[in-house]
């Protein structure tokens, strides 16, 4: 299932040989996970972009965001991703990738931040090339629910 795709910029995937995303969570429960998150980053109301995305991403549909950058799009789809995390699940439940190294980093810290804001136990793995491959494999070897990588490590990952 391709829960986001952003053309030439981001790919997400939840495939077969990943646990599907499950809901333990009441829905007013997320929503107040999120609320909080957002109050904690001090962010008052998200654009009409983020709230598209957060609609669509939480009913599990497929979504292209087309935006400039600075727009807020990181945001746009990690929201449905924490909505749809289970944190009592272990295993990578959401992957990010991304096309450079640099992009991967600043997600990962996007996802870490908001993880903190929201009080939610998610951890977040990040895979990129101009790492350690060894402590790497350590850190997915953790199941940590989501996985942030730049496109050429996660390749090399899956081909060993």
């Amino acid at each position: 299932m391709v829960l986001f795709r952003f053309p030439a910029f981001f790919m997400h995937y939840l495939t077969e040989s990943f646990r599907p995303f499950c809901i333990f969570v009441p829905m007013l429960e997320k929503n107040e996970i999120i609320q909080s998150a957002l109050q904690n980053l001090k962010i008052e109301s998200l654009n009409p972009m983020q709230e598209a995305a957060l609609e669509q991403g939480t009913g599990r549909k497929d979504v292209i965001l087309l935006s400039p950058t600075g727009s807020g799009k990181t945001l746009a789809y990690l929201l449905p991703i924490f909505w749809n995390i289970d944190p009592n699940v272990r295993g990578t439940q959401a992957i990010i990738l991304t096309p450079t190294h640099e992009l991967a980093a600043q997600v990962h810290r996007q996802a870490e931040l908001l993880a903190k804001n929201a009080g939610v136990n998610v951890g977040c793995a990040l895979i990129i090339g101009t790492a350690r491959l060894q402590r790497q494999v350590e850190r997915l070897r953790e199941k940590p629910p989501i996985v942030v990588g730049s496109t050429g490590r996660i390749l090399d990952l899956i081909k060993r």
